[in-house]
């Protein structure tokens, strides 16, 4: 009869370690799941805010480059901008220019 109650008390023993762990685990993620829903951003909302700031941090150099385009259209059309390239008609760089002056 001893064995039998020792056995009994070992099983007790192991269910009862095992309910509690179980019990933990449970508690646990319930925990933080709760504690996750309060600050949490959705992905929408994150792209938003990187988009956002992406325009905000560019537009300076966006104006800049418009403003040099105005620049560079109103020197072209006066004529005098390409006149002075002729002297570096080796330099592979120019090539661009010399192709868009030789068009008009």
């Amino acid at each position: 009869m001893p064995e039998e109650i020792f056995v009994i008390i070992v099983v007790a023993i192991g269910a009862g370690t095992f309910m509690s762990i179980v019990g933990m685990m449970i508690n646990y993620l319930k925990t933080r799941s709760e504690q996750g829903t309060g600050n949490s951003m959705t992905t929408s909302e994150l792209e938003g805010m990187i988009q956002k700031w992406i325009e905000e941090s560019t537009q300076p150099l966006v104006d800049r480059l418009d403003e040099m385009e105005a620049q560079l259209n109103s020197a072209d059309k006066s004529g005098g901008l390409l006149d002075g390239m002729d002297a570096y008609e080796d330099d592979e760089a120019l090539e661009p220019a010399r192709r868009e002056k030789s068009r008009r």
